[in-house]
């Protein structure tokens, strides 16, 4: 389950983009937000967000990728993280973890 600002969403592949939230590719219903929180509560395949002020995941996923914002993961990656803005915070990751403007916690 992922929720967006306090509505929550079920679905394998998650990607918000222009404050947008696409669930397995179907854009669902979403208002325009200045301040953006995503929780992650489960396990899914890839996780893809263009900015979030917040982003707390609680399971495991194969890719995680965030252009703006801080990421804390609470399970295990199988693949990369990546964030250009934002500090990383993450137990195993079976790939790379990269951010350019932050820090990367090992937990």
């Amino acid at each position: 389950m992922v929720t967006v600002n306090g509505k929550t969403y079920k679905g394998n592949n998650v990607s918000i983009s222009n404050n947008k939230v696409y669930i397995d590719g179907k854009l669902e219903n979403q208002e325009d937000e200045k301040v953006i929180n995503v929780v992650v509560n489960g396990n899914i395949n890839t996780l893809t967000i263009d900015y979030c002020d917040n982003l707390e995941m609680v399971g495991d996923c194969g890719i995680v990728a965030s252009k703006n914002g801080d990421v804390v993961i609470k399970g295990n990656v199988a693949n990369d993280v990546t964030s250009k803005n934002g500090n990383i915070v993450c137990g195993n990751v079976g790939g790379n973890v990269e951010t350019k403007n932050g820090n990367i916690v090992h937990s």
